[in-house]
């Protein structure tokens, strides 16, 4: 799923081409730049494109993939991701053992060298902990969900109208086919930012995007946002406690600019909300 064109979406189809089963792969952008320029010959020969002209939310993005796809098992994947290589044989076999929906980890993707910066363990520990392999399944968030076909039958198509939140809106709605399965094992790969200029710079805005979220829902959005910033810091942590190996090593590398992008995503909501972003609400 790409939005104006955005360049990363060539390695996320690579990835995906790369899977150790044979995989359906539906490319949907939308907004003013084309895919063509970005996708060569080879890989448009292997991909069904399917481009709108106008911006569209996550949800009628999802949907339009969901008309061309013809595979009875449906994944999504941003353009900002990669996958695992045994990705897609992983969700088959869960799918043909019984589940519906099957939801995967995430961790961060190794920037050129084959390393993960210190900055993308950082933004990982702060945005997507619950989505670690290590997480206790109690508490984990069922987030990169593929789906049998058939629900998409049961229950209509995502929700075209929300800026975030389309895929924890439709989670909700078949919650009565049963739990969707936390499937650990299963990775896929998120490209976080891999400088610490660049780290900063995305929590500030991601932070200043909570905050008008919270505008628009909440009470009280400033303290609401920097509540959900600390519980995150505080996630964060726990989530080095959990790990072992490599990844602790990394995580406790990582835990000063934990807290240096901690700050930086409660100040995006501070400014936010003294509109000194200059935007309106």
């Amino acid at each position: 799923m790409a939005v104006h064109g955005d360049p990363q979406v060539a390695d996320a189809v690579k990835s995906l081409l790369e899977q150790d089963v044979p995989v359906e792969v539906i490319v949907v952008n939308s907004g003013r730049d084309l895919l063509p320029g970005t996708l060569d010959d080879r890989l448009l020969e292997r991909l069904v494109l399917v481009e709108a002209d106008d911006p569209r939310m996550p949800g009628g993005t999802r949907n339009l993939g969901i008309a061309e796809a013809r595979a009875p098992i449906v994944a999504f994947l941003a353009a900002d991701c990669l996958v695992a290589p045994d990705w897609a044989r992983l969700r088959v076999e869960a799918h043909l053992a019984g589940a519906t929906a099957v939801a995967s980890a995430l961790r961060p993707s190794p920037a050129g060298n084959g390393r993960i910066p210190l900055s993308s363990w950082a933004s990982y520990a702060l945005l997507h902990v619950r989505r670690a392999p290590e997480y206790p399944a109690q508490w984990a968030k069922c987030y990169g969900v593929s789906y049998d076909r058939a629900v998409f039958e049961r229950h209509g198509l995502f929700r075209d109208d929300l800026r975030i939140g389309e895929d924890t809106e439709f989670n909700a709605r078949i919650a009565t086919d049963g739990p969707i399965l936390w499937a650990p094992h299963i990775v896929t790969l998120h490209r976080y930012p891999q400088t610490v200029g660049a780290a900063i710079r995305d929590m500030f805005r991601r932070g200043a995007e909570l905050h008008r979220y919270n505008l628009a829902h909440r009470r009280w959005p400033l303290l609401a946002s920097i509540g959900q910033v600390l519980e995150s810091w505080r996630v964060a942590h726990r989530l080095v406690r959990l790990a072992e190996g490599q990844t602790r090593a990394a995580l406790m590398g990582a835990t000063p600019l934990i807290a240096l992008l901690a700050l930086a995503y409660a100040g995006g909501g501070v400014v936010a909300a003294l509109r000194l972003d200059g935007r309106k609400p």
